[in-house]
């Protein structure tokens, strides 16, 4: 990953959030675990990962 360290997913290029993005929808109901942690930026980036997609969850903590 690019700018950053490889647990900063919120520092993380676009290309690479893509593919986060398409890793979560490419495998239909096959069960899968991503486990992926980022700071709250991450969101300002990508709102529609707060949660509602299909086939994954995001998880908030505090």
């Amino acid at each position: 990953m690019t700018g950053g360290r490889p647990d900063d997913l919120h520092r993380a290029s676009d290309v690479t959030l893509d593919f986060v993005e398409e890793l979560a929808d490419s495998f239909g109901h096959a069960p899968v675990l991503a486990v992926v942690a980022a700071r709250s930026e991450l969101l300002q980036r990508r709102p529609a990962w707060r949660g509602g997609k299909p086939n994954a969850t995001t998880l908030t903590l505090d």
